[in-house]
């Protein structure tokens, strides 16, 4: 008997770790689901300065590989939060068997059920009708759908925790079926917000870099065959005479560009001073009609040239 207490710590986590097996040996399912916020992100960080991203010709697999950054947080918070709830579950199993502490524990349950039942509330008006959810946080309603079916789960648990196993159980089958409900709910929940924070983490990693595109060192210069009618204010264009003065000038020397995005001969150029109200975008194919090269300019962040209210388009032509 002395030894039955140790032994269920490891069935446990064996029991949990086979049920995690089963989601984890689907890699359809799992490569799916990068896919989907890869997507999502890699969507929010090019809406963000007016480029679809379709037209840029990812693969599936690019988008599973962008998907790593928005995944990267909800799966490291949701495998602290399973061990935290795992060893909670046996502590508590502990003390129970061991007698202590049940009035407090069945409490506590119900105090638990109580603030469940309330999430569960608020979840249910903010999906049905969103405006008597008064607020405009779109992560509250999920918080409420997933926190609510964790604390109604934990709480009943509690409950069941605190009786003998002489008590009557007429509900064993009506609380196996809540049981998968509020694993359903979880689950929504769980995607929803994770859906959120892609979309959030997209337009931040945007926002961040266009604030940084003034004063990146290396910046990108497009000799191009034709001319790209780009804003004077943003672009300098420049046209390069021919070695026979008697042709008309072929080629268009653009400046002031910064790269974006690179796939395959596809470079996304944004200009240096781009803004939210000052938004342009190029796609150009690296080919015989456009050619590509860059200026480094170390330092250039601490030079007068970086001062933005200059109205030179970007640092490297300042005067």
């Amino acid at each position: 008997m002395s030894e039955e207490p140790e032994a269920s710590a490891p069935q446990a986590l064996q029991k949990w770790l086979g049920i995690v097996g089963v989601f984890i040996a689907h890699a359809t399912v799992i490569s799916t689901l990068c896919y989907f916020f890869g997507y999502l992100s890699t969507k929010k960080y090019f809406d963000h300065f007016g480029i679809d991203s379709d037209a840029i010709g990812f693969t599936t697999s690019d988008y599973v590989i962008r998907s790593v950054r928005a995944l990267y947080l909800p799966i490291v918070v949701l495998l602290f939060a399973w061990v935290a709830l795992l060893w909670a579950g046996e502590y508590i199993r502990r003390v129970v068997k061991a007698g202590r502490r049940t009035r407090l524990i069945g409490a506590v349950a119900w105090i638990v059920i109580a603030v469940g039942a309330l999430c569960m509330v608020r979840a249910i008006v903010g999906m049905t009708y969103p405006k008597l959810a008064l607020d405009n946080t779109a992560e509250l309603t999920p918080t409420a759908l997933g926190l609510g079916s964790a604390l109604l789960v934990v709480g009943f648990w509690l409950l069941r925790a605190t009786r003998t196993r002489l008590t009557p159980h007429p509900f064993a089958t009506a609380e196996r079926a809540g049981l998968v409900v509020a694993a359903a709910a979880i689950l929504l929940a769980i995607f929803w917000l994770t859906d959120i924070y892609a979309g959030f983490r997209g337009e931040d990693d945007a926002k961040t870099n266009a604030s940084q595109l003034w004063w990146r060192e290396t910046s990108v210069v497009l000799d191009t065959k034709e001319r790209l009618a780009a804003p004077s204010n943003l672009i300098k264009e420049t046209i390069l005479a021919p070695e026979d003065r008697g042709k008309k000038p072929t080629l268009f020397r653009e400046e002031c560009f910064r790269t974006l995005e690179v796939h395959g001969d596809r470079w996304v150029l944004v200009p240096a001073k781009w803004t939210d109200q000052n938004g342009y975008a190029v796609i150009i194919r690296a080919d015989s009609s456009n050619r590509i090269s860059f200026t480094k300019l170390l330092g250039i962040a601490k030079t007068p040239a970086a001062n933005w209210v200059g109205r030179w388009q970007c640092p490297e032509v300042a005067p």
